[in-house]
């Protein structure tokens, strides 16, 4: 991962480790403007420009991870956010989003932002469900709404499969 090179991409920097006895990979990649900047973005009100450039900047990295052979399953609007006033994308997540998930039961990711494919756990899928996700990510950058909001888990699954 660390030869991989965006400007839209947070980037990881050297050394890259894993601690054998615990089996944690360790790394210090480029870190957001303000330590709280990364939840404050999804936060922030956005131009009809500012959403239209953000977009293409996710896009732009999007297209090159997947020109890598890369598929990410986990595009959420908190994996966003700027470094030197500039979009980045944090394709490994922030130790925030990995407690959450670790608290799922049965389920890794974000359930409002999972393509179909992802939710209805299938092996059969391309780079198309983050272009899902980003549309999620576009959505809810437009109404702070996460797209597909149900009760609980379960509905939330059912709105996503029912389109």
């Amino acid at each position: 991962m660390q030869k991989l090179y965006h400007p839209n991409l947070l980037n990881l920097m050297a050394p890259v480790m894993i601690l054998d006895n615990v089996q944690t990979l360790v790394f210090r990649s480029e870190s957001p403007d303000h330590i709280s900047s990364w939840k404050q973005f999804c936060k922030t009100s956005f131009t009809l420009g500012e959403k239209l450039s953000i977009f293409r900047q996710l896009a732009s990295v999007l297209d090159y991870l997947h020109g890598q052979g890369m598929v990410h399953r986990d595009m959420h609007p908190t994996r966003i956010h700027l470094h030197n006033g500039v979009v980045k994308f944090n394709i490994i997540g922030l130790p925030y989003n990995f407690k959450k998930l670790l608290r799922s039961e049965c389920f890794t990711g974000h359930v409002n932002f999972s393509a179909p494919e992802i939710i209805k756990d299938s092996a059969n899928f391309s780079s198309k469900i983050d272009v899902w996700s980003l549309g999620c990510c576009l959505f809810y950058l437009e109404t702070k709404l996460d797209p597909f909001e149900g009760k609980n888990i379960t509905e939330t699954k059912r709105k996503i499969q029912n389109l």
